[in-house]
């Protein structure tokens, strides 16, 4: 749903569009009302003349519990960014200096953002000290649902989607690695190895094996024990023999490890993937957005 945003200045009350984001956000009408300042009839009222007006349900209740309907997920996503980039247009327009202002949330694997993220991330807030963050650490597969619910403005996924609402950018290369004890025995066929995995049913190694040993049953494979930290999985194997995990090399405990020669790479054969920058498909980005977003890719590149 593409917000025509001549309709919305003629047509519709600014402040009823910004109570309904925020309780798209919140989903919890005493919590808006607590946001906004304002009684929660208030609320109740805006939200009703707002759907009256765009002749839709925007959202759903439900025994006292409030959903976004398919319409109103719709119009958050095209929403939240416009009236942010209206917010930050003003604020830059009353600031003399045309200062950059606002919030981002980003959200990525740990071990790729405390290596890679976050560095990145301090140097435009050296630049821009008046935009704040919240990172938010997680599996990668879940980051593109939360983009599309509002929680978060950018992340970092292994794999580009078909999804007409994200678009992906391809930023760095990655290469994941079979690892094992620096004292380990030569390394044997791949479905008789004992495996550490970063969670059960391990995406990682379960393409290294279906790529190089495609004739091995998953099933059978032996993986006594998940980790769901590449610290601890590496301290693991380099303390005990005869363990193996498949783990990528943009990981800092995995690079430390390496270099101190705690454990070894245990087969020339290895994964080749790519990592994506990913946002919302917006008709409108904000400046702040749009100005982190180049720079972001610009300095992952590099």
């Amino acid at each position: 749903m593409r917000v025509n945003n001549e309709f919305i200045m003629k047509n519709l009350n600014l402040n009823y569009l910004k109570t309904f984001v925020d309780l798209a956000k919140t989903l919890n009408f005493s919590k808006t009302a607590q946001n906004l300042s304002v009684a929660q009839p208030a609320v109740s009222r805006q939200i009703k003349e707002l759907e009256a007006q765009l002749g839709k349900s925007l959202f759903i209740r439900d025994n006292k519990k409030v959903h976004l309907s398919s319409t109103g997920l719709m119009l958050k996503q095209s929403l939240t960014p416009l009236l942010e980039s209206l917010g930050e247009s003003i604020s830059m327009a009353l600031d003399k200096e045309g200062t950059v202002k606002g919030h981002i949330n980003f959200a990525c694997p740990q071990e790729l953002g405390e290596l890679l993220v976050i560095p990145i991330i301090n140097q435009f807030s050296n630049l821009y000290p008046e935009v704040t963050f919240n990172i938010l650490f997680t599996k990668a597969n879940e980051i593109p649902e939360a983009l599309l619910r509002g929680e978060i403005d950018f992340g970092i996924c292994l794999n580009p989607l078909d999804h007409e609402n994200l678009k992906f950018y391809k930023v760095i290369d990655q290469e994941s690695y079979l690892l094992t004890n620096k004292e380990s025995e030569k390394t044997g066929a791949l479905r008789k190895l004992r495996y550490i995995g970063y969670r059960k049913n391990d995406p990682l190694i379960e393409t290294y094996i279906r790529k190089f040993s495609p004739r091995s049953s998953l099933s059978k494979i032996e993986m006594p024990m998940t980790m769901n930290s590449h610290k601890a999985i590496v301290e693991y194997i380099a303390r005990t023999k005869d363990y193996y995990a498949v783990l990528p090399y943009y990981s800092a405990p995995v690079i430390e490890a390496l270099k101190r020669k705690d454990i070894r790479v245990a087969s020339e054969k290895k994964l080749k993937g790519s990592l994506y920058f990913v946002m919302v498909d917006h008709e409108y980005t904000s400046a702040k957005n749009q100005l982190f977003k180049d720079f972001f890719i610009k300095e992952i590149k590099n």
